[in-house]
């Protein structure tokens, strides 16, 4: 897979929502379950937009977890790679909040699901914790933060890669944690059903029971709302 073009280019607001705009597509195509399309439109809008911009940051991202989940373990290396580069490229004010903002973290966005992805489950956990430390220090500290929805899918993801190194019970108590940090949305859900199905499979004790049971009243609970919320 090749890559986006990786020159510098003269940023300019037409160039830069020609990248928004294949970021779009690219989301669209990954929840189509099409991770190898998701990863060409994001390097086509690699081309677009130019470095230094939000969008090519996100965009990198995006192909650096759509190659990840495409398996293909050597460019999503390189993709995030090129990812790192582009968050440091970044503003110094480049807008951490609404629809056209990035986490100005230590790592890319999605670092640690493409870890997970590519097998390196001590890594992914080690990339997550420092999503949270960074981005979710108030919800960590049950402080009232602002994203508990974001806070409960890193949760997740880490206890997806502690069940990967074989650390059953921790996972399933991060599970737990996640499940508990307010009404969960249909992401948070998908993710749970992973841990869910990874633990079921393990055969893991007293503690995989405890996250099953809760798990299966979250989502109880979630079917029965009215669909119009």
């Amino acid at each position: 897979m090749v890559l986006g073009r990786r020159t510098p280019q003269r940023a300019g607001p037409t160039s830069e929502l020609a990248g928004w705009a294949y970021l779009t597509r690219a989301m669209i195509a990954r929840y189509q379950r099409l991770p190898r399309q998701s990863a060409a439109l994001a390097a086509k809008g690699l081309q677009k937009a130019p470095l230094g911009t939000v969008a090519h940051a996100r965009l990198a991202a995006h192909q650096m977890r759509a190659t990840a989940l495409d398996g293909d373990t050597k460019t999503a290396t390189e993709a995030r790679r090129h990812a790192i580069t582009a968050l440091k490229a970044l503003p110094a004010n480049a807008p951490t909040t609404g629809v056209y903002s990035i986490n100005l973290a230590e790592d890319p966005p999605y670092t640690a699901t493409s870890l997970l992805l590519s097998g390196q489950h001590r890594e992914a956990a080690a990339a997550t914790r420092r999503v949270i430390q960074t981005c979710y220090v108030n919800e960590s500290l049950r402080q009232g933060g602002s994203n508990p929805s974001g806070y409960a899918r890193s949760l997740l993801v880490l206890g997806l890669a502690q069940a990967g190194t074989g650390d059953l019970d921790q996972a399933a108590e991060t599970g737990l944690a996640a499940l508990n940090t307010g009404r969960p949305v249909w992401s948070t859900m998908a993710l749970a059903e992973q841990l869910n199905h990874t633990l079921t499979e393990s055969r893991a004790g007293h503690m995989a029971s405890a996250f099953h049971a809760r798990y299966r009243e979250v989502a109880d609970q979630l079917s029965s709302r009215p669909k119009d919320h």
